[in-house]
């Protein structure tokens, strides 16, 4: 099983962030503006959780934010879906591209353009094939 899990700590403005097959996606922005931006992507270990032969041990990763960061935690919906013109996968390069076009919008504009980009990536030709969930969060 995948999983992703962040602890917050307003105090220090840090996340401390662990994940098995999971990644965690932050978006900063420049002091002056929402247009300069930059995009990390923070991996988890490539072991799942529970009983597996090699088991590797879990770390946790210190990341401090600033004001207006977002931070996105997701499953592999998304980026795993068939659509398009060519009916390939979206791919993680297509979602990272667009989380980082979207971040300077509200979190409710966010929804709104994940869920439209995805039915036109559909096309109207194919089905969802996997559960989806993005979890978007912006640290004030």
């Amino acid at each position: 099983m995948d999983i992703a899990l962040c602890k917050i700590d307003l105090t220090n403005r840090i996340i401390l962030y662990s994940g098995a097959y999971s990644s965690l996606i932050k978006v900063s922005f420049s002091a002056e503006n929402l247009v300069n931006r930059t995009i990390v992507s923070y991996s988890g270990i490539k072991t799942p959780i529970g009983i597996y032969l090699n088991e590797k041990e879990f770390f946790n990763t210190a990341i401090p934010f600033q004001p207006n960061d977002v931070f996105y935690m997701f499953s592999d919906g998304y980026m795993d879906q068939f659509g398009g013109t060519n009916g390939r996968k979206f791919l993680k390069k297509n979602f990272k591209d667009l989380l980082y076009t979207i971040s300077p919008s509200s979190m409710e504009k966010q929804k709104e353009l994940l869920e439209t980009t995805f039915a036109a990536w559909l096309t109207g030709k194919y089905e969802q094939i996997d559960d989806i969930l993005v979890v978007g969060l912006r640290l004030k």
